[in-house]
């Protein structure tokens, strides 16, 4: 069933145009435009018409070739932009026909495809991490010479010869086992490539590897990064990337704990050199429970909180200390209690109006109250409302004090 007039007009009044890219692999559409889809080029684009789903790049595809996709059929692009719905640049094909565009223009992830590879040469991987080309019967006898050096090879000089021939370990032993290229003769070529082991091998981008980080460097970049302001975060976790030569995945899952659980981001002054596991001082311990026996009254109030957040620990471990559950052999020293003014216990409860970073006051939180409950405003039209006389808010914040989860203290 063809694709309906109005979804074509709809898919082509949302593109804008691009150049196409040039070099190997693309003459075919050279000095062309790619017409890019809600302008994203990178991702497939799709619309809803009449309650139904079309994918952009097939609706361009379908008008190209004037029929409907077979079931075994999907739009290959010409100019490997997902995002692109040039008629020229899409035709039909296979999952293989797609597989094997991706083998000629270098777009396998083997090749390098996340790292910009088939349209950036130098970006592409070297050594171990690239594999898979086709190899020649010169390339075989090379091999075979190779493995004439080593008796009963391991399994790192089959990886050293594949990352010189960019092919894969599995295919250099299946040659050694003379499962492949058996016709093929030996090569004497020691003197072209020495040596080959493993070990000794020089891998072109050694700052694409990633690093294995330590503890210690791991509890650094949780201080570094905790401690930077809201802005700052951001620029905080890419020199983190480069400095300790690691992916943002990773970084992102040593910041969330994901992993090294049991390193902890405490601050500089407590961190074991060498291992970057935080310990607790003697002298902190006995102000904690100093501080816990000094305000009985406080206890139940959050006391323990405003502790955690004092000495930077966690507040398990806050308990742990004040219970008796660790650090047995520390004596109680009262003299070593934290003044009550040094606590950020008060200003954390203070309520209402009087905490410092409290957008309301007690008149708007009536007058919210108000609106809601006479005017039947929504909390949205509450927010327009307070912006125009200065007081920035959000809907979450609205909604909350006009239910009483927050203010409760506040009685109308």
């Amino acid at each position: 069933m063809p694709v309906p007039a109005n979804v074509v007009a709809f898919v082509f009044s949302r593109v804008t145009s691009i150049p196409a890219p040039g070099g190997e692999g693309y003459e075919g559409i050279a000095g062309t435009q790619c017409m890019i889809f809600d302008g994203n080029a990178k991702r497939y684009g799709s619309l809803v018409v009449d309650g139904q789903r079309y994918a952009a790049h097939q609706v361009a595809c379908e008008f190209a070739i004037g029929r409907s996709l077979k079931p075994e059929e999907m739009p290959r692009h010409k100019c490997d932009r997902p995002g692109c719905c040039n008629p020229q640049h899409l035709l039909p094909g296979t999952l293989y026909d797609n597989h094997a565009d991706a083998l000629e223009r270098n777009r396998n992830p083997a090749f390098g495809k996340k790292n910009g590879a088939y349209t950036k040469p130098q970006n592409r991987p070297r050594g171990f991490r690239r594999y898979g080309r086709e190899l020649t019967d010169l390339d075989a006898s090379q091999i075979k010479g190779a493995l004439e050096h080593h008796e009963d090879p391991s399994r790192s000089v089959f990886i050293g010869i594949a990352a010189h021939f960019e092919t894969t370990p599995d295919m250099v032993e299946a040659i050694y086992r003379g499962e492949a290229f058996e016709a093929v003769g030996i090569a004497d070529f020691a003197k072209v490539i020495q040596p080959l082991e493993f070990a000794s091998l020089s891998i072109p981008y050694p700052d694409r590897r990633t690093m294995k980080v330590t503890e210690h460097a791991v509890a650094l970049m949780r201080w570094e990064y905790y401690t930077a302001s809201d802005q700052g975060k951001r620029a905080v976790k890419k020199q983190l990337t480069e400095r300790y030569k690691i992916s943002a995945q990773s970084l992102r899952k040593i910041l969330t704990r994901m992993t090294h659980r049991d390193v902890a981001p405490e601050i500089p002054g407590v961190l074991e050199e060498g291992s970057g596991v935080a310990k607790v001082h003697d002298l902190d311990v006995q102000a904690i429970r100093g501080t816990w026996e000094n305000y009985p009254e406080l206890q139940g109030l959050g006391l323990a909180a405003a502790l955690a957040r004092l000495f930077g620990f966690s507040q398990p471990t806050i308990d742990r200390i004040k219970n008796r559950e660790t650090h047995t052999h520390v004596e109680d020293d009262p003299s070593a209690a934290i003044s009550l003014d040094r606590i950020p216990f008060l200003e954390l409860h203070k309520r209402g109006e009087e905490h410092s970073q409290s957008a309301l006051n007690d008149y708007w939180v009536r007058e919210i109250r108000r609106m809601k409950r006479e005017d039947g405003l929504t909390n949205k039209k509450i927010v327009a409302v307070l912006l125009a006389n200065g007081v920035v808010v959000t809907k979450e914040t609205v909604g909350n004090a006009a239910t009483g989860r927050t203010w409760k203290h506040l009685v109308d």
